[in-house]
Formats: C-alpha cells, sequence, structure tokens
C-alpha cells in the first residue's frame, strides 16, 4: 500500500461534469481528505442543491476508490473555496 493516496479526482469528477449545461452557473467546493484540503472542485449545476448532491455523490465515489486502495474512507465537502494548506 501506498504512504499518501493519490486519486485522480478530475477523472472521476469528468463522469458527472459530463451531463452539465454550459448555460449552469458554477459551485466552489473544497474536496477534504481526512478533514483537510485535498482539491478545489468547481461544478456546474442548475441549483445549488443539485451541486451538493453531484459532490456527495462524488465522495461516495471517491470513498469507494479508497477504500479499494487500502486507505480510509475520509472523503468528505464543504461549500466555497479550500483553505491554503491541505495536502
Amino acid at each position: 500500500m501506498a504512504d499518501v493516496l493519490e486519486i485522480d479526482v478530475a477523472s472521476a469528477l469528468a463522469e458527472f461534469e459530463s451531463q452539465a449545461d454550459s448555460t449552469w452557473p458554477s459551485w466552489d467546493f473544497c474536496l477534504l481528505y481526512e478533514a483537510l484540503p485535498y482539491a478545489p472542485i468547481t461544478l456546474s449545476a442548475p441549483s445549488a442543491e443539485a451541486a451538493a448532491l453531484t459532490m456527495s455523490q462524488l465522495v461516495d465515489k471517491l470513498n469507494r476508490m479508497a477504500a479499494q486502495m487500502g486507505f480510509p474512507p475520509q472523503f468528505s465537502w464543504a461549500s466555497g473555496v479550500c483553505p491554503p494548506g491541505g495536502r
């Protein structure tokens, strides 16, 4: 097992973003791993609720991927931009 979790978030996100409409507003989120900033995410969605649902689905997928790689499934998200620091 590797010492540091490295997951291609962009590829995982692409599955969800492929359904986005270019006229939808953008929503900023901070993807967290073990409560620390892991990656900034900007989603296009028709509403804040839809963007939050997409982030929850993305986190579920990333947690499954982490577990398959032998890491704790500790992904979560927060709305807004990521603070400095993290991994």
